[in-house]
């Protein structure tokens, strides 16, 4: 369980980082990257600190929910929204 095994989660997420960052790239693979995101945030880093990679996935979950320019005057935001409500 990923509980019981943060030692072997921090060694692997350096691996996963890469996957983790190409899954917030289209909108395909948002909600399934969203939720890996999440599983791993909730239980695997639940005693210990969220590593620096964990927290450079946080602005690309932002950029998926609005526009790359955000001078462009259109409503419906990024495609990320209908993931988040």
């Amino acid at each position: 369980m990923i509980k019981e095994n943060q030692d072997q989660l921090l060694e692997v997420e350096p691996l996963l980082h890469p996957c983790l960052m190409h899954s917030l790239e289209s909108e395909d693979q948002l909600k399934d990257g969203i939720y890996c995101i999440t599983v791993l945030a909730y239980h695997g880093f639940n005693n210990v600190h969220l590593t620096d990679n964990m927290w450079k996935l946080y602005p690309e979950i932002f950029k998926s929910c609005i526009k790359e320019d955000l001078y462009v005057e259109e409503k419906d935001g990024g495609y990320g929204f209908q993931y988040i409500n």
